[in-house]
């Protein structure tokens, strides 16, 4: 009975500092990035790829896709004053390219 004792009493703090583990690298969600939004549509190039298609006129594959990423803005916690205009609270990227990978 007293060497059980003696386990739960060795193995207990060890098992507690497990489940604190979680904790150690977390991070506030006001310092992360959030993805809202993905599409993929049939893309045109914009004015500069098509600068770029000009220089390199061997490039043989041209088939477009835009890709769209909606992003939530991180506020810095700060409060907005009467009267100032309301920002956006999010931030759309594209990118056109031959592929999802370009």
């Amino acid at each position: 009975m007293n060497n059980i004792r003696r386990n739960i009493l060795f193995a207990l703090p060890i098992l507690l500092l497990l489940c604190l583990t979680g904790c150690w690298s977390s991070q506030e969600i006001e310092e992360q990035n959030v993805y809202v939004g993905l599409a993929l549509d049939v893309g045109e190039p914009s004015e500069t790829e098509l600068e770029l298609a000009k220089k390199e006129e061997n490039y043989p594959k041209k088939n477009f896709i835009t890709l769209t990423i909606q992003t939530l803005q991180t506020g810095g916690g700060g409060s907005q004053q009467k009267g100032s205009p309301r920002s956006k609270k999010y931030l759309n990227t594209e990118e056109t390219g031959d592929s999802v990978f370009q």
